[in-house]
Order: C-alpha cells, then sequence, then structure tokens
C-alpha cells in the first residue's frame, strides 16, 4: 500500500470509527454487515485495510447516514 492509501485508509478508517461509536453499534454488527469477520473489521477501523466504496456504502446505510 502506497503513502497516500496508507493516510487514507488510517482517516477512513477512524471516521467509521467514531460513526459506529456515535450510532452505538459494535464492530461485530458491522462486521456482519459486510460479510467480514471481527478482526477482519478490526483492520479497516485501524486502518490496515482499506475500506472499498460499496463497503463503505454498505456501513453509511446501515448507520442510517445519508
Amino acid at each position: 500500500m502506497s503513502e497516500l492509501n496508507a493516510e487514507r485508509a488510517k482517516m477512513l478508517g477512524e471516521l467509521v470509527q467514531k460513526a459506529r461509536e456515535h450510532f452505538g453499534r459494535t464492530k461485530k454488527e458491522c462486521a456482519a454487515v459486510l460479510g467480514l469477520n471481527t478482526a477482519a473489521y478490526n483492520q479497516i477501523e485501524s486502518g490496515e485495510y482499506p475500506i472499498s466504496l460499496p463497503q463503505l456504502e454498505a456501513i453509511a446505510l446501515f448507520l442510517n447516514i445519508p
């Protein structure tokens, strides 16, 4: 992963985590929406794995974010 993509993944992961916490959802619930296990979902929030646009859209819909 390039430095720019790593920074993007970290930033998006932090935003996803803040949104999840704001709406009172668990990592397990969000992981299930994406069809991932909790360990893989943790990698998204920590920025170790870049979230895709379809995954980001699914999380936004789940959290009811327009």
